[in-house]
């Protein structure tokens, strides 16, 4: 195989640094419109932006204290004409303790979860807003686990005041005896304390759709999120995993953390 010399690989590599240049100035200027304020923020992100984030779960539940512990991390980049491209290791966006990477007997896997999706905004970006998202991937990789979520994601924003409804649907494509399909109905309020802190009151209705009457579960969680400049962000919530619904209490309990990064 002939070598590329200097003069042939140049004209590529400035090429690839043009390109890498506009994405950091397409990048930049999102950054610069990109609202401080949680309760104000688009479903889906601008065009050009990048964030990472990271989302750490702990189980404190009765005899499972601190078992599992995990770390699941993830990427959301803005693309054009209102879509989103997301890697992600939880399809519906909770990112429960045993997601990612994670530590304890619970965990079943070292790593639980790899999927990759899109979200469309279709609702504006004014006090309303809509947004379909779907995403595809593994539950587990051994044996392999395969499953898909499809949902829409809704926001009304008032003042200081938002609230945000994400009806999800997941569907188990293998080993559908142990992993099928379940509804997801979270419901957050938000609450703008000040330009760079809100509060987050979190619940909602989940279960497996064949026995959703019998098992369906009711969260509640409160938490805290600040923007601690422009392009990173820092929260925490604790709460219980099903304090009202079918065979609810306090025994189930969990604490998590999450940071984002944006480019």
């Amino acid at each position: 195989m002939a070598r590329r010399t200097l003069s042939q690989t140049g004209p590529l590599l400035a090429r690839l640094a043009f390109v890498a240049a506009v994405l950091l100035a397409q990048g930049a200027r999102a950054q610069d419109a990109y609202p401080s304020e949680l309760v104000q923020r688009p479903l889906v992100l601008p065009d050009g932006m990048v964030e990472f984030n990271a989302n750490l779960g702990i189980d404190l539940s009765k005899d499972q204290f601190f078992n599992p512990v995990s770390v699941a991390p993830g990427v959301r980049i803005g693309l054009a004409h209102r879509l989103e491209l997301d890697f992600t290791t939880d399809p519906f966006g909770l990112f429960p303790p045993g997601s990612g990477l994670c530590a304890g007997d619970a965990c079943g896997h070292a790593w639980n979860g790899a999927y990759v999706g899109l979200a469309y905004n279709i609702g504006g970006s004014g006090p309303f807003q809509a947004a379909l998202h779907g995403a595809f991937g593994f539950t587990a990789f051994d044996p392999v686990i395969l499953g898909t979520a499809v949902g829409v994601k809704l926001r009304l924003q008032s003042g200081l005041l938002a609230v945000v409804f994400d009806p999800t649907l997941g569907i188990g494509l293998t080993h559908r005896d142990t992993f099928g399909d379940s509804l997801n109905l979270p419901l957050e309020v938000q609450f703008q304390t000040a330009r760079d802190t809100a509060l987050r009151f979190i619940t909602g209705l989940n279960g497996p759709l064949d026995s959703f009457g019998d098992r369906f579960a009711i969260p509640l969680a409160v938490g805290v999120f600040f923007n601690v400049q422009p392009r990173f962000d820092v929260g925490a919530q604790a709460g219980f995993t099903n304090l009202l619904g079918r065979g609810g209490g306090l025994d189930g309990r969990e604490v998590s953390a999450v940071a984002n990064l944006r480019l």
